[in-house]
């Protein structure tokens, strides 16, 4: 099996390439699709990966990256660079999406599919519990039928 100069296969440097690529269409291209939640917003490629996707690859390789995960930035309010980035798993990429809806139960802070998963619940059951103005936890997550209670 034939690898380039960082040990990859052609598959993985493409998903890696497409990974750089993407990340700064969406902050860079004001057509991109996804431009009004990035580069609107004044989120920004560093200049040093921007120019350079081979200075972007040895960062990623060297913290982490592999097929299937996602870079993530630590403060969503700032830019992609190797102080604000890591990569996520695309389970933890979703948890973090700004849209999920999120509970403290028992001290603690998760999103409701994530509870759901942890409380073995089922997540429809909670979603409509919740559209329905059920909020406080202990209801919420209730391992009953609520319409007998």
């Amino acid at each position: 099996m034939k690898r380039n100069e960082y040990g990859l296969k052609s598959y993985d440097y493409s998903l890696l390439y497409g990974t750089w690529r993407n990340m700064i269409k969406r902050c860079h291209d004001k057509n991109s699709d996804r431009y009004y939640t990035y580069g609107a917003r004044k989120i920004k490629v560093c200049e040093e990966w921007r120019n350079d996707f081979h200075t972007f690859a040895r960062w990623a390789l060297a913290n982490g990256w592999k097929p299937k995960i996602s870079i993530e930035r630590k403060d969503v309010d700032s830019g992609y660079s190797p102080k604000n980035c890591t990569f996520i798993t695309m389970d933890e990429q979703a948890r973090n999406r700004t849209n999920n809806i999120r509970i403290i139960y028992n001290g603690e802070e998760r999103c409701i599919s994530e509870w759901c998963r942890i409380l073995n619940l089922t997540d429809k059951t909670i979603y409509m519990r919740y559209a329905r103005g059920i909020r406080e936890p202990e209801r919420l997550f209730a391992d009953r039928d609520l319409r007998y209670s």
